[in-house]
């Protein structure tokens, strides 16, 4: 668990320091270069450079915030937080779709595990799956809450993945914890599907 919380921080970290960090210097060396006196010219296009960074570090600011405190999911539940996932992922070269069949209520503390987890498959096809196609599914059967997500990327040898990592490992970890079962299936250049199995009765509270 002290491995995942490290995991978490680290990546947190990078995408400050590589991401938000990295866009407010830029942004910091256009605004010196505009002083008086300057041609009209060279501040409007200064100042257009400058803004396009700022509306970019704000939008970093919020996809970040919104990982380390999911409103989606405090707002409009898991269905709609793990269908926001996907829209936030989908691009030009990846169609990132996700459906979720109905269950009955599970705890919030489960909801938030699930969560992270379908962040984690996610963030793990767009990283290093190369592909264009990918699905998240979530149902519920016999008492346990499955996770699936399928892509047709380069796939991997599960085995090296988990000396190598590939973010995999904290998920293994999450899963543990919640006395759960992790099925991987993949094989290079045909693609991943893992299963995530958790029972509907982790993490309840009285």
């Amino acid at each position: 668990m002290l491995d995942a919380q490290e995991s978490e921080r680290r990546r947190i970290a990078e995408s400050l320091h590589n991401g938000l960090n990295q866009l407010l210097y830029a942004t910091k060396l256009h605004l010196e270069q505009l002083v008086s006196p300057t041609p009209t010219t060279v501040f409007t296009e200064g100042k257009k450079k400058a803004m396009a960074l700022l509306s970019d570090a704000i939008s970093q600011g919020r996809t970040l915030s919104h990982q380390l405190m999911p409103t989606a999911l405090e707002s409009f539940g898991l269905k709609a937080a793990l269908k926001s996932i996907c829209h936030d992922l989908n691009s030009s070269k990846l169609h990132l779709s996700c459906s979720v069949s109905a269950f009955a209520p599970i705890s919030k503390s489960l909801e938030l595990a699930l969560y992270r987890m379908a962040q984690e498959l996610a963030n793990n096809v767009v990283k290093h799956a190369d592909a264009t196609q990918a699905h998240l599914h979530l149902v519920e059967r016999d008492g346990w809450l499955e996770l699936h997500a399928d892509d047709n990327g380069r796939g991997f040898d599960p085995k090296r993945a988990r000396s190598q990592g590939m973010g995999l490992n904290a998920l293994r970890d999450r899963v543990k914890l919640l006395g759960g079962e992790l099925e991987i299936l993949s094989s290079p250049e045909h693609g991943t599907q893992i299963s995530v199995r958790i029972p509907r009765t982790a993490l309840e509270t009285d």
